[in-house]
């Protein structure tokens, strides 16, 4: 990857690998987890049920930024820099959420009676806004234990509530209770992670709940410059569901769920490095900018050579993917979806990274212009492509897809412009370089396999291995990449991890 010059201080390197490795052991089981989702969802709810159920959180999820008003990030920033103003802004974050929460599921209500067409749909919409009200208020727990950079128990809820969901999930959608019992099963497992959230984080942070109304202003002015943020990556995030039922139906959203589903649980690996990286990348600039753009650079780096294989492989075998599982032959136009959806995972992964690093080293004005001008192009090219493809192909899913891709390119490139000089370097150019021809190659084996007949799970694996011969061979990753990681490896194996354990008034900060 980048050579040991480019490499930030080995502290903070090792802290980041760590809670990266946590993150990734969440993700793999959440994957796992996922899995079993991806297979009875669409299965049990049809493209229709799947569809309401889509639209419902899509919708729903449009307020998440009205709900937490930017404080989350604005927390973890803080109390990555000092563990101190926990007490001080704590009580006054729950009562602002609490305030929120009123408006936001008042306001979910009255757009409900206008955007739905049927009582199910209105009902699901309803259950929808309860569990972002619930998952907010466990969110300020999780921004607290981030910006200690203790990341293991937030990954241990996330893996109990989603464990909650799938047995209960897969229970209610067998006995055929539907989208509505769906539904409901994630509004309690919201609520039980919560519950491990009440029970854990006192005795974690031992503090007194103050409320003060002087406080809750400098919470509302801290969290503002991320507002505007919160409410484009919303927009982005989540209208191409509500435009696309807008100009076709339940069906059409169902398809392109089903295909969003796969690519969700594949483009949520690069959080498993922004969640590590954020804490710790916000305290090193604050006294060393120069360690923290080493630190952006290697967490880029990372992000290619573990992504691009992976959005290569899912692209090529898109057909496979779909027909293997057990869908209604409807999801077949799902497969052309997820064919441009995974192209555009390494794109996505860059943003995160990047969005990450704005935050972390206060550019978050600049990434929010950013972030405007792209959104605005993206709900106008959905607006356009979505009833075009529908009208030609009975599928307005794929001018959405290719409008995703499109828009997170152009976004790649306005970041990199508005990130500090130096970031993107020349070593960093060619080990990108390095990666994207090593997948490159990849894809013309995993073709070549397919010609003479190899089966897929043997194309996969070939495939693979030549991926892992190709950046071992160039240089993407060093052997010193590979110490590195086994040796933070061996660390969290012994009894004893002095650097995962931060006190709230001790600690590196003091």
């Amino acid at each position: 990857m980048i050579e040991s010059r480019l490499s930030a201080p080995a502290t903070d390197s090792q802290i980041v690998v760590s809670n990266s490795l946590v993150m990734l052991v969440r993700r793999l089981i959440l994957w796992l987890l996922s899995a079993v989702l991806i297979l009875f969802l669409p299965r049990y709810l049809g493209a229709e049920g799947l569809g309401q159920l889509a639209f419902a959180t899509s919708t729903a999820a449009l307020f998440i930024t009205l709900l937490t008003m930017g404080v989350g990030r604005f927390l973890v920033k803080e109390i990555a820099r000092n563990h101190a103003v926990i007490s001080t802004y704590l009580g006054s974050a729950i009562a602002l959420r609490a305030i929120m929460s009123l408006v936001t599921l008042a306001s979910i209500i009255i757009i409900s009676q206008f955007v739905t067409d049927t009582e199910i749909s209105r009902r699901v919409m309803w259950i929808a806004a309860a569990t972002i009200v619930v998952n907010s208020f466990m969110g300020l727990g999780n921004s607290i234990l981030m910006g200690l950079e203790n990341l293991k128990w937030p990954a241990t809820v996330e893996v109990l509530s989603k464990l909650i969901v799938v047995v209960a999930g897969v229970t209610v959608l067998v006995q055929g209770f539907g989208v509505i019992g769906y539904a409901l099963v994630l509004l309690g497992a919201a609520a039980f992670g919560l519950a491990l959230n009440l029970i854990y984080v006192p005795r974690r942070v031992s503090v007194g709940l103050r409320l003060e109304v002087s406080q809750i202003k400098t919470l509302v002015k801290g969290g503002l410059p991320f507002i505007l943020m919160g409410v484009l990556l919303s927009i982005y995030n989540h209208t191409d569901m509500v435009i696309l039922r807008l100009f076709t139906d339940d069906s059409v959203v169902g398809w392109y769920a089903a295909a969003n589903q796969i690519y969700g649980t594949i483009d949520m690996l690069p959080m498993v490095f922004t969640a590590a990286l954020l804490p710790t990348l916000s305290r090193v600039y604050a006294t060393d900018g120069r360690a923290a753009i080493a630190m952006a650079q290697k967490s880029l780096a990372v992000v290619a050579i573990a992504i691009i294989p992976i959005s290569f492989g899912v692209s090529l075998f898109s057909g496979v993917i779909i027909d293997r599982l057990p869908y209604p032959d409807e999801f077949q136009n799902s497969v052309p979806l997820l064919t441009i959806l995974a192209l555009t995972i390494p794109a996505t992964a860059f943003l995160v990274i990047i969005g990450t690093v704005a935050i972390a080293i206060d550019r978050q004005k600049a990434w929010t212009y950013g972030l405007l001008a792209t959104v605005s192009l993206n709900v106008l090219l959905n607006i356009v492509f979505a009833p075009i493809f529908q009208e030609r192909y009975g599928n307005g899913g794929i001018g959405v897809a290719m409008t995703t891709f499109m828009t997170e390119v152009l976004m790649v490139a306005i970041g990199l412009w508005i990130m500090p000089k130096g970031l993107i370097n020349r070593s960093l150019i060619v080990l990108f370089l390095k990666a994207a021809g090593s997948g490159g190659l990849m894809v013309l084996a995993v073709l070549g396999f397919r010609i003479v007949g190899l089966g897929d799970i043997l194309q996969m694996v070939l495939g693979g291995s030549v991926y892992v011969f190709l950046v071992l061979v160039t240089g993407a990753v060093t052997s010193n990449d590979l110490r590195m990681i086994r040796s933070v490896v061996i660390r969290k194996t012994r009894p004893e991890n002095p650097s995962a354990s931060v006190e709230p008034n001790g600690g590196r900060n003091g």
